[in-house]
């Protein structure tokens, strides 16, 4: 294939309307970009971000610098339009390719993200890392948005899977780690799963009467902190609450068993605020209430 022809040149192209992916595909493979462009259209993203490391003829790379920082050639190379034809045509040719290398270079960090999340046994620093750097180049190509959309698409997608598989705490982590990376705009989907996921391992765990319930208690809280409105959350952390008081004054701590209760029936109380007249909500609140009024009359050898 020869020069592309004025009909192929980017001229013009940032006054117009945004070229389509065949057109920016076919302007990255007549420039330095090329390579990198093949390598991620391999599967390759941590050999395409190593490819952009340097685009820099020889010259320009012994001198340092580029534009802004860019390892693209300086502004008056002589080089840079026979090496990349494809930004010949365009006044601010070396930003414009500056940017498009970012672009990549967000591409390749979501997929090298994608894959940790993925894998047998992921790498969850390593996820987080690799999100929060694309959305370093995101800020900068004005895709922040999209980026945060689409790594929270991908978090609620291997949740979900792992959630089916009843791989609850791997579900947890998921979404823990995505929660930490992403803007206040994107959390509200994050915590609804969340909060589910929290309920059904908190659950789980009780049910299993293998481990001592502060787990679950834990799991429960935070799910009502997520998404009061799930109602089997709420009534579930009363009942665990509840186990937990047990669990304390069969050990010898009534306090740790007054203290248990009184989080239930402040918790069960709320609850009813938001689902009045709810029969299990009622039920176990006045349960709670007996209890802790039993517990009242108890001696605590720990308090004399």
């Amino acid at each position: 294939m020869g020069h592309p022809g004025p009909a192929m040149s980017p001229a013009g192209a940032a006054t117009g309307p945004a070229p389509s992916a065949a057109y920016a595909s076919l302007t990255y493979a007549f420039s330095e970009l090329g390579f990198a462009q093949l390598l991620l259209g391999q599967g390759k993203p941590a050999d395409a971000l190593a490819a952009l490391h340097e685009l820099r003829c020889p010259g320009c790379r012994s001198r340092g610098g580029g534009p802004g920082g860019a390892a693209v050639c300086e502004p008056g190379c002589a080089r840079f339009d026979e090496l990349n034809p494809g930004y010949a045509g365009l006044v601010d040719k070396h930003r414009r390719l500056a940017l498009d290398a970012r672009g990549l270079a967000l591409e390749a960090r979501l997929s090298m993200g994608r894959a940790e999340l993925t894998t047998a046994r992921p790498d969850f620093p390593a996820a987080a890392a690799y999100w929060r750097r694309a959305l370093v180049h995101s800020r900068e190509i004005e895709r922040y948005r999209e980026t945060q959309t689409a790594i929270v698409d991908m978090a609620l997608g291997a949740a979900r899977a792992a959630h089916r598989d009843g791989r609850l705490s791997l579900a947890v982590t998921t979404l823990e780690t995505t929660r930490s990376v992403i803007g206040a705009n994107e959390r509200g989907r994050l915590e609804g799963q969340l909060a589910r996921v929290l309920a059904d391992r908190g659950i789980a765990v009780a049910n299993g009467q293998e481990e001592p319930l502060d787990g679950p208690a834990a799991d429960l809280r935070r799910s009502v902190a997520f998404n009061p409105h799930l109602l089997r959350a709420q009534i579930s952390l009363g009942i665990v609450l509840r186990g937990l008081a047990a669990a304390r004054w069969s050990s010898g701590s009534l306090s740790g068993a007054r203290s248990a209760l009184r989080e239930a029936i402040a918790q069960l109380s709320s609850a009813l605020e938001l689902f009045p007249d709810d029969p299990e909500l009622e039920e176990q609140r006045e349960a709670a209430v007996a209890d802790l009024d039993h517990v009242m009359w108890q001696p605590d050898e720990s308090e004399q």
